[in-house]
């Protein structure tokens, strides 16, 4: 498994294997973590806080997140009321402008035409977020999204027609971006993910 821990810490790495994994050949991999409460020993939530302190990864269009997520959000209905992905923070911004930055997206109603979203709304982190830990926390209660970033308010709404009202799993990911993109990249470096907590609260 390419996530482990060291030192306390989650660590998930993009890096690059000669010899692949999982039955693929050479190539750059990653991970992810999921809580997957259809997994035997899953879990979800309906509404509370949730906080992950992390440090980000360095690398282009490397794009680490943590989120919310239920099926529910397939649901062509008009509502994210059934189901609402909702990112806490993602990051893309390494090596752009003002690359210090994270942003936070809601979405439901499925990813093809009739899906809808609330956009990214980006906030520029002083405490460099690509070498040090900062907190990214979302409050969901049942009128409201409030997201937070080190403990201050950047985002609040209820976009969906209301906020999601199923329990939803949680989402530790590191994605990896176009292979042209990681073509570019030295096979003996890797980026990495660390993730000192994931902390979840009820009400």
């Amino acid at each position: 498994y390419l996530a482990t821990t060291k030192d306390g810490n989650l660590v998930i790495p993009v890096v690059y294997l000669e010899d692949g994994m999982g039955g693929e050949g050479a190539g750059w991999y990653s991970a992810g973590i999921d809580t997957d409460n259809d997994a035997e020993n899953g879990f979800s939530q309906k509404f509370g806080y949730f906080e992950c302190r992390c440090i980000l990864p360095k690398g282009k269009d490397i794009w680490s997140a943590f989120w919310l997520m239920n099926s529910g959000v397939f649901d062509e209905d008009g509502s994210g009321r059934d189901g609402t992905e909702v990112d806490i923070f993602e990051s893309d911004g390494y090596e752009k402008l003002n690359k210090n930055n994270i942003s936070s997206n809601l979405h439901f109603d499925g990813y093809n035409e009739a899906h809808q979203k609330l956009g990214a709304k980006r906030f520029l982190i002083k405490n460099n977020p690509y070498e040090n830990f900062n907190t990214y926390g979302l409050e969901w209660t049942d009128t409201e999204y409030i997201f937070y970033v080190n403990g201050v308010e950047t985002r609040r709404t209820s976009f969906g027609n209301g906020v999601s009202e199923v329990e939803e799993d949680v989402i530790v990911s590191l994605e990896i971006p176009a292979i042209e993109v990681l073509d570019t990249l030295d096979k003996d470096a890797s980026a990495t993910y660390t993730v000192d907590y994931v902390r979840i609260y009820q009400k």
